[in-house]
């Protein structure tokens, strides 16, 4: 059950790094859950049996001296990813990849989250399930329909912290040092399930 995955890990949390809080509740959706954004409150309480053919999704985190952490995973109930699982779940790793290896002081915000719906425009493409020039593709925003968030958020004393976007125009905040950044790459799939891996990453000058 779905949310015998949230008591485990509230579990291990305090029974092996002393983190007697949550940051936030606990995301554990299976199957068609698995791509509800902040599935897991009250209204819809990880409370559906995993079966195989399903992507679980984790979206935890826990307090340690007040500091929030936010990480996400997906994996296969059955510990096997279907082909289309698979090249969803590559897709989004490395649109990761990308981002946190070009993450780094004095870096728009706005050109990452612009580098991850490129690999994920290239990505799909190259396989097919998108068709066009992948300028094309970025021109016409199709990116959002499969991302349709935001790439991360500041985090700190509270899992979202102080972070002002503008509501219209060009996103233009620029990573600095020491900032902890929260960033998430998602996508959605024919059978109504997503994959999600989400780091949380410290920004410092380099030496």
């Amino acid at each position: 059950m779905e949310y015998q995955l949230e008591s485990t890990f509230a579990y291990s949390c305090h029974y092996n790094g002393g983190c007697r809080l949550l940051s936030y509740t606990p995301i554990a959706g299976s199957g068609p859950n698995s791509a509800v954004l902040h599935y897991g409150h009250a209204g819809a309480p990880n409370d559906r049996k995993l079966e195989d053919g399903d992507i679980v999704l984790c979206d935890m985190g826990s307090e340690l001296y007040c500091y929030a952490s936010d990480i996400t995973n997906s994996f296969p109930a059955s510990g096997t990813f279907t082909a289309d699982q698979r090249l969803i779940f590559e897709t989004v790793a490395a649109m990761q990849s990308a981002v946190l290896g070009a993450m780094r002081s004095g870096v728009q915000w706005a050109a990452m989250h612009e580098l991850a719906y490129r690999v994920l425009c290239e990505r799909l493409a190259a396989a097919g399930l998108l068709v066009g020039d992948v300028d094309a593709l970025m021109a016409a925003n199709v990116a959002a329909v499969l991302m349709p968030h935001g790439l991360g958020h500041f985090m700190g004393i509270d899992t979202h912290d102080i972070m002002v976007f503008p509501r219209h125009g060009n996103l233009q905040e620029v990573m600095r040092k020491d900032q902890m950044w929260m960033w998430k790459a998602v996508a959605d799939y024919r059978a109504n399930q997503a994959a999600n891996l989400k780091e949380d990453v410290t920004v410092a000058l380099a030496d």
